[in-house]
């Protein structure tokens, strides 16, 4: 009888243990699946490749970033998803991340000191008259994120403070009388739906949209004589990549949470000539000689496979670069430009080189120089100084500032 019991006992302890071992189980295989699952996926994309070539490159690939670290991202997002969570914690509570009743990821919206965005607003105010003194015309883009379209709350319980903030700085600057454009009566007709799901930026077709409509206003308000040529739509390719993009929130929840975006690469089609010369923080400064393609933007972007290493938002300059300065040597005037932008102004900026004989673009967050913004105006000598920032600069003075 004894050996009975202890036979008993011994058996539930080794069920026990099996229990305790089966989730673990369970989720190696899930990885396994995962990451079988993308290499199968390498390999199809690896079109170009044929035969055990082929294989071999699909297997090594599985030493990238994307097949080893967001696997784990991937399960998690897919989850998630599953289970219907809208709200999805990160290790740093600034890059938590919700789904929007439309389906799109956002973070969660930060507050804005007033008081800064006044500030900001001032300064900005400041800087135009300035610039009226000297004859040098002056616009500000304001650029939305796509919650800022609706005042509704992210979710039930989470405001939306970053459509806040942004109605708040608008007034700031009618009551400042600053010279500005708030993209959102441009682009209203899409609203939220002209921004990537996975991404906070605009999508290239809304940005090139707010460019064509920039180029227009500067011609009929400004004075300026930008070809027609340019500002149709007609005139350009549009090559659409379906679920090609994965952006910076869905690099935070996987490609499954809320699937991948198409991404649109925009070129001239009419006979482009530039030069380019680019500074960067991190390879230098550059230069470039040719086409539109060859010199405004980085043709080794990846726009047909979504990736978590690169974003093919950069195939427009090819990344946050702190100055890049274009002559289009199609455009016959002396028509200068000098942009200060973040990364909403990224393919704005691009598109906009079409428009002009010389355009500067600077990117005060990674610029290197000891140059004030008023000492480059007036190195560059422009015929306008515009801005292009999005909500998370309302409250910045120093983006404004001459000093």
């Amino acid at each position: 009888m004894k050996d009975r019991k202890e036979e008993a006992q011994s058996n539930n302890r080794s069920g026990g243990a099996i229990l305790k071992l089966l989730p673990g189980a369970i989720f190696m295989i899930v990885v396994f699946v995962m990451f079988a699952f993308n290499i199968a996926e390498t390999y199809g994309n690896l079109s170009e490749q044929s035969g055990k070539e082929r294989l071999r490159a699909a297997a090594a690939d599985v030493e990238s970033v994307d097949r080893v670290t967001y696997p784990f991202i991937n399960i998690n997002g897919f989850y998630q998803g599953v289970m219907q969570r809208d709200y999805i914690y990160d290790v740093d509570p600034q890059n938590d991340t919700i789904r929007t009743g439309n389906g799109k990821v956002v973070s969660v919206s930060s507050t804005a000191s007033k008081k800064k965005m006044r500030k900001a607003a001032a300064e900005l105010k400041k800087t135009q008259d300035w610039l009226s003194e000297r004859g040098i015309a002056s616009l500000y883009v304001q650029a939305p994120s796509k919650t800022c379209f609706s005042e509704e709350d992210l979710m039930p319980g989470i405001s939306n403070k970053t459509y806040d903030k942004l109605e708040f700085f608008v007034k700031e600057l009618d009551k400042q009388n600053v010279t500005y454009v708030d993209a959102r009566e441009w682009i209203k007709d899409n609203g939220a739906d002209g921004f990537y799901k996975t991404d906070h930026h605009w999508t290239t077709e809304t940005a090139f949209d707010v460019a064509v409509s920039t180029g227009k206003l500067l011609n009929e308000d400004y004075g300026f004589n930008i070809s027609k040529e340019v500002l149709d739509p007609s005139n350009y390719d549009f090559d659409t990549h379906r679920d090609a993009f994965l952006g910076a929130e869905g690099r935070r929840t996987g490609r499954y949470y809320v699937g991948l975006d198409d991404f649109t690469v925009i070129t001239p089609a009419f006979d482009t000539d530039f030069h380019a010369g680019i500074d960067s923080s991190e390879t230098g400064h550059s230069e470039r000689d040719g086409s539109f393609e060859e010199t405004v933007m980085d043709m080794e972007k990846d726009t047909e496979h979504y990736s978590f290493d690169d974003s093919a938002y950069y195939t427009y300059w090819g990344g946050d670069y702190g100055r890049a300065e274009t002559i289009n040597n199609n455009v016959d005037d002396d028509s200068s430009v000098i942009i200060f932008k973040d990364s909403y102004g990224i393919p704005v900026t691009a598109f906009m080189t079409n428009m002009f004989h010389r355009v500067n673009v600077i990117d005060k967050r990674y610029y290197e120089s000891s140059e004030t913004l008023k000492e480059l105006i007036e190195e560059t000598d422009p015929d306008l100084v515009m801005f292009v920032y999005g909500p998370g600069y309302l409250g910045k003075k120093k983006m404004f500032s001459l000093n």
